[in-house]
């Protein structure tokens, strides 16, 4: 998919994923350093929500069709953010997860994050290891989840955020839910050269079924 690596170099494609993590990640952190006061108590809460082995996570591969698709889908958006027009784009789920599995610069995700879309609703799986947390005792230690996202078009622009987090060893306690949620995933995008202006030119974006629907606008 030669069309996709070039379109895929540009610094603010591949740090979409990267905020997300990042943000899933200082969760952690939260988790470790605030819960209670005390080091036992969060101790733990991390030994409960987090857990000795990464989960495994498929890697998907488009088939050459998929491929196809995937690459006109992604030329006819760029084309009609840089020249104004108005046009429909579709992105499925598998689409979205065989572009993280096929670009190199995704490679530090492979096998630790997929992309879901359930009934309308974008989700990220995720297994982040916490070697860099800066806690020695979550060293070994990952936080396998799923996030529920609310992206929404407004008025002054792009909105992304956590709704909802599925944790196997239990609930997040509120307030570390309210942290979280409280962070605009989608800021971050608008800073990009390359991506801000493209985001400007989004007339709708919504889910349905498991696809990602965005509609450019005509004009600037």
């Amino acid at each position: 998919m030669p069309t996709q690596r070039r379109t895929s170099n540009q610094p603010g494609n591949r740090k979409w994923l990267i905020w997300v993590l990042s943000i899933l990640g200082a969760l952690v952190l939260l988790v470790a350093l605030g819960v209670g006061g005390t080091v036992w108590y969060a101790r733990r809460l991390v030994r409960k929500l987090t857990e000795a082995q990464p989960a495994s996570l498929p890697v998907v591969q488009l088939t050459r069709d998929e491929q196809r698709r995937v690459e006109r889908n992604l030329n006819e958006f760029i084309a009609a953010c840089k020249n104004r027009q108005a046009r429909r784009v579709e992105f499925s789920a598998q689409e979205l997860n065989g572009i993280m599995g096929a670009l190199d610069e995704f490679r530090g995700a492979r096998g630790k994050a997929v992309v879901e879309i359930v009934d309308g609703a974008p989700w990220i799986q995720a297994s982040i290891p916490l070697r860099d947390s800066g806690v020695a005792w979550l060293r070994d230690r990952y936080l396998n989840a799923r996030f529920r996202l609310d992206v929404r078009l407004e008025a002054d622009g792009l909105k992304a955020t956590v709704a909802e987090v599925v944790v196997p060893g239990g609930e997040l306690p509120d307030w570390a839910l309210r942290r979280i949620q409280a962070e605009e995933l989608a800021r971050h995008a608008y800073r990009s050269r390359d991506w801000g202006p493209r985001l400007r030119q989004l007339e709708s974006l919504s889910f349905e079924g498991d696809k990602l629907i965005v509609q450019t606008r005509k004009g600037g």
